[in-house]
């Protein structure tokens, strides 16, 4: 295992929070309140199980590549030991689009989700556009190992980095993610792109899996770095899971024959292309695999005749080097001498015959025998005499001619009809002679070895053969046994005009390779070579048959492939085909169903609607002015509203002449315009009041116009009485608040006249009258001020409505802050421990703001328990309003006052207990009232209570009292 670096754990520690994040964010429920709604259109997707497969897939290669490189595990990475590996900076962008692909297929319900969808995707795009510019200037960033140990060998593709191809279709991928995001579907040409974008990824995995499959991957020995197989396969599911996530959007199912004809146009179009993608790519393999068997067995064919060729030079160089022992030498030349002077026998004879002996022994010669200068055979080895062939003595008698050495060419002998090669040496004389002495002929069967070298061929093959020939006049004459004719040595011609017979070929000058036909009229390849220093030829073939054997094998093999894919890519197709037809047929049904439930649900609304329901026709003059209508269509409601019978069928006329014609009017511009009208008219001549919703039906030229009306006579009534009733009111509280002003004000001065005046009986005469008396004074005294703070309070309280100020933004906590200054003795008297938390601003207004948290803070302070006081004031966002809270842990309210508190003047305690006229939270609930908003409190008798009131967002304007 590689030792993991720190950029490698980083790596896997940042993949497991992303995991450990989606987990969460997936096991957790909707929470719209805490993350916010999802985007429009952020739903699930319709493919759900087949994209979550595919980012499965595409994770998988992405995560299992990434433990190859962990674990060095090289299998993990590719699919061959000679495959590129997919590189670590492309595994860790398989596993960030799979994560993307399932945030967005799986948690649809979050906007964090949404997010981080989208992040992911850009974050991929940016990398794969960096990296493809980096490669395809040749540059290989050493980050892109992700801190994984790489070795690259020398003069080999170098790994480990991405290639353009793989950074050029992430960059598809993350557009195609992108533009089918929700906040493109409004843009349908987006949806089209991204469709088409998912489909080049896609069709791009496809191509180069395919490639792989037939055996031909693109790209390898080329200028750049080729895609891996298993980065191939992944963008087939990357682009698959891309097609489904933006076929709603580009192919929103609509239950029309429009849209049915476009998706089965669109289904054969993908099939085509399918179909098309794999014959050719079947075409160009098949091709491809012919070009490289044809090229090995040519190459195979030249090998074999440079062996061959080199073979014969080589033995019959061996031959001439065997005649160069005997050649010029004076010692034989001497011995042969004597021996053919002498009586030929004895001692030279014997060591003549010894050496003859040991040259045929010891060497591949049938026969080695010795002629003298006349032809004549005088000893032999093996020692049996045979004739000696005619051709071979005039040989013979050549070479004692010119004392030169001849490799004689094949020959057959007029004695066996065996076919022979000879060495001829002639034995030299003395030096003024001018003639050889003998000849020693070194005969060769080459039978024996020559012809099985030729007959050997070094791999199985059961057509191709070596033949040796030479030109014979204007024939060719074949020289060796051939396999398919084994008697053709020396025997076998064929006229040197054959353009298309090899060995004519070889003979007139061709060299190379060749096709033609060979001795038994079959197409062959053939190699033509001369062998150098001698008149043969060397041809090496082999029949077009055995060559294209393994070529139609590997054809069937590939149509049978190619059959297998297109009915699978067929079946693909046919079957998302025919969930597509199900799916409109189904929602063509629900559609129906719907129609007809809605049918009925109109009938049965129709029917039972308390509202009045018609359809009327109108009716224009010559002049195109409405003068009548007809009603063509009413309900049950209809006469119980309108009042009238048997309207069904009749003019209006008919049944109201005296029918005002402003509704003529309304209604017939309805028909002619189209423009949809909600009013309230009065029809005299019916004596009723209606609410009338009125709109066209059908076609403008038939001018029909939908009715829905309501007898709102009573609640006319009612209104007309509702208003003298508000009208009345409103003076009445004008007058009660004026009262109340006017007694509060006129009343002060007498007040305290009287105040002052008892206040100075009981300081002059306090102790010089009876107790009675001191008691008396005391008692007017206590009303007197009593009857004062009331006369304000009431003052006060009445000023709330009438004497408030316009709204306006006001903050807060810079209210509370005054307040608490105001309140700095009580506070410290108190020994209260008075906090806030961030309050807001609102609109209102500011002084009574500030008396209403003035109320609430010093009735906390006064209705304190034996603790030390603790006052909390925070405010929270509640949608349209803002909701304050002031909290205290006093004695405590019982539940029954909850109303009785906000009454004017009730006190729950003595006046002796908690001092107070109990006008205080009344004025509070009066403020709250006037800025629109509420009131109320929560309270546990001894913990404390809680007062709370909103204040509307809207900044709705001040109510009076």
């Amino acid at each position: 295992m590689q030792e993991l670096t720190p950029i490698a754990l980083w790596s896997v520690i940042a993949l497991a929070a992303v995991a450990v994040t989606a987990f969460i964010l997936h096991g957790r429920k909707p929470a719209h309140k805490e993350a916010g709604p999802p985007p429009d259109g952020w739903e699930p997707p319709r493919y759900r199980r087949a994209i979550s497969i595919c980012a499965i897939l595409v994770a998988a290669v992405g995560c299992v590549s990434l433990l190859g490189w962990a674990f060095g595990i090289p299998l993990l990475t590719s699919l061959g030991v000679d495959m590129i590996p997919v590189a670590p900076s492309t595994a860790a962008l398989f596993v960030l689009y799979a994560g993307a692909i399932f945030l967005r297929t799986h948690l649809h319900e979050s906007r964090a989700a949404y997010g981080a969808g989208i992040a992911l995707a850009a974050a991929g795009a940016l990398i794969a556009g960096v990296l493809l510019v980096t490669s395809l200037l040749g540059m290989q960033p050493e980050v892109e190992h992700l801190g994984f140990v790489v070795v690259n060998k020398p003069g080999a593709t170098p790994i480990g980095h991405m290639s353009p191809v793989t950074a050029f279709c992430f960059l598809l991928a993350a557009l195609s993610y992108l533009l089918s995001l929700p906040s493109a579907h409004q843009r349908r040409w987006a949806a089209n792109l991204a469709w088409w974008l998912a489909c080049g990824t896609s069709a791009t995995g496809s191509t180069l899996a395919l490639a792989y499959l037939y055996g031909m991957p693109m790209f390898y020995g080329g200028t750049f770095i080729p895609p891996a197989a298993l980065t191939s396969m992944a963008f087939m599911a990357l682009g698959t899971a891309l097609l489904a996530l933006a076929a709603p959007s580009a192919w929103p199912s609509r239950p029309n024959i429009a849209s049915t004809t476009r998706a089965a146009y669109t289904f054969l179009l993908v099939f085509v292309l399918l179909a098309a993608g794999i014959v050719l790519a079947g075409f160009l393999y098949y091709r491809n695999y012919e070009i490289r068997q044809r090229i090995e067995v040519e190459r195979q064919l030249a090998a074999i005749a440079d062996l061959k060729v080199d073979g014969i030079v080589h033995w019959r160089k061996e031959r001439l080097g065997d005649a160069a022992i005997f050649y010029m030498n004076p010692n034989f030349s001497t011995l042969v001498r004597r021996y053919l002077q002498g009586p030929g026998e004895g001692e030279t004879g014997g060591r003549l015959q010894a050496w003859l002996h040991h040259v045929q022994q010891g060497h591949p010669y049938d026969r080695v025998f010795l002629l003298d200068a006349d032809g004549r055979e005088r000893m032999a080895a093996p020692a049996a005499r045979r004739p000696v062939s005619r051709h071979l003595l005039r040989r013979a008698a050549d070479v004692v001619r010119t004392q030169q050495v001849i490799f004689e060419d094949f020959y057959r002998n007029e004695g066996d009809g065996r076919i022979y090669l000879a060495v001829l040496i002639p034995i030299l004389g003395p030096p003024d002679s001018g003639r050889a002495s003998g000849t020693l002929v070194l005969r060769i069967d080459p039978e024996e070895y020559f012809f099985p070298f030729l007959d050997r061929w070094p791999t199985p093959s059961q057509s191709a053969e070596t033949l040796l020939v030479r030109r014979d006049g204007d024939e060719v004459l074949f020289l060796n046994k051939l396999k398919f004719a084994r008697d053709a040595a020396l025997s076998l011609r064929r006229p040197l005009a054959q353009e298309t017979f090899p060995a004519a070929q070889a003979v007139l000058g061709r060299q190379g390779i060749m096709e033609g036909r060979d001795y038994r009229d079959m197409p062959v390849v053939a190699d033509l070579r001369p062998v150098p220093g001698t008149p043969w030829f060397l041809i090496s073939r082999m029949n077009m048959a055995e060559i294209y054997a393994p070529i139609r094998e590997k054809l069937w093999q590939m149509v049978s492939l190619v059959a297998a894919l297109l009915i699978g890519a067929g079946g693909v197709v046919g079957l998302a085909w025919r969930q597509q037809l199900s799916a409109f047929y189904r929602e063509k049904y629900y559609v129906s169903e719907a129609l007809r439930a809605s049918e009925q649900r109109y009938r049965r609304l129709f029917d039972t609607m308390d509202e009045g329901f018609c359809i009327i026709q109108m009716i224009f003059d010559a002049e195109n002015r409405p003068v009548d209508y007809r009603f063509l269509e009413i309900n049950a409601a209809f006469q119980r509203q309108s009042g009238l019978r048997e309207a069904e069928g009749k003019l209006m006329r008919e049944l109201a002449p005296a029918h005002e014609s402003i509704w003529f009017e309304i209604y017939g511009g309805i028909a002619l315009t189209g423009e949809a009208k909600h009013f309230e008219n009065e029809a005299r001549a019916l004596n009723r009041w209606f609410d009338v919703h009125a709109y066209r039906v059908g076609p403008p030229e038939e001018r029909q116009v939908a009715i829905v009306f309501n007898d709102i006579t009573r609640i006319k009534q009612a209104e007309l009485n509702l208003r003298a009733t508000i009208v009345d009111l409103e003076r009445s509280n004008k007058e009660l608040e004026q009262f109340a002003y006017v007694a509060s004000h006129d009343l002060q001065e007498p007040l305290r006249m009287v105040s002052s005046y008892t206040q100075l009986l009981a300081e002059r005469y306090h102790g010089q009258l009876d107790d009675k008396a001191d008691k008396f004074i005391h008692y007017a005294v206590d009303g007197a001020v009593r009857m004062q703070l009331l006369i304000n309070d009431l003052l006060a309280y009445s000023r709330v409505g009438t004497k408030g100020k316009a709204p306006e933004p006001v903050d807060a906590r810079a209210v509370v802050g005054e307040v608490l200054n105001q309140l700095k003795m009580n506070i410290e008297e108190a020994r209260a421990l008075i906090t806030s938390d961030e309050l807001p601003t609102v609109r209102g207004d500011a002084s009574q703001l500030a008396q209403l948290f003035q109320n609430l803070i010093g009735n906390a302070l006064k209705f304190r328990g034996a603790a030390i006081p603790q006052i909390h004031i925070d405010a929270r966002d509640n949608g349209n309003e803002w909701l304050f809270a002031v909290r205290d842990n006093g004695i405590g309210i019982e539940a029954q006052y909850a109303e009785k508190i906000f009454v004017i003047f009730q006190r729950l305690h003595a006046k002796d207990e908690y001092p107070g006229s109990g006008i205080g939270l009344a004025i509070c609930k009066k403020i709250v009232e006037r800025h629109g908003g509420r009131i109320w409190f929560e309270s546990a008798l001894g913990e404390g209570t809680t007062f709370y009131f909103t204040i509307p967002k809207s900044g709705y304007p001040l109510r009076s009292s």
